[in-house]
């Protein structure tokens, strides 16, 4: 079966409304940013170099798209 992957957000929903989930992937820096998601991660994921220059190119992208529909729509 294949394993979740979580992000912060998922975590923090988890704990809160006390779901019972199967454990999945997070990131090293959802445990960072949440430390009890640990108890939910059945493998830490650490980033790439590679994965940090492909993040930013969508930032960038995401920027140029949010901008224009600003525009258009002010």
């Amino acid at each position: 079966m294949e394993e979740a992957l979580y992000d912060t957000s998922k975590v923090i929903e988890i704990v809160f409304k006390s779901k019972e989930v199967d454990r999945g992937y997070i990131s090293i820096l959802t445990v960072i940013e949440y430390i009890p998601s640990i108890k939910y991660a059945s493998k830490i994921l650490y980033p790439e170099k590679r994965d940090y220059h492909l993040a930013t190119k969508w930032e960038v992208m995401l920027r140029k798209v949010i901008h224009y529909w600003l525009w258009i729509l002010l």
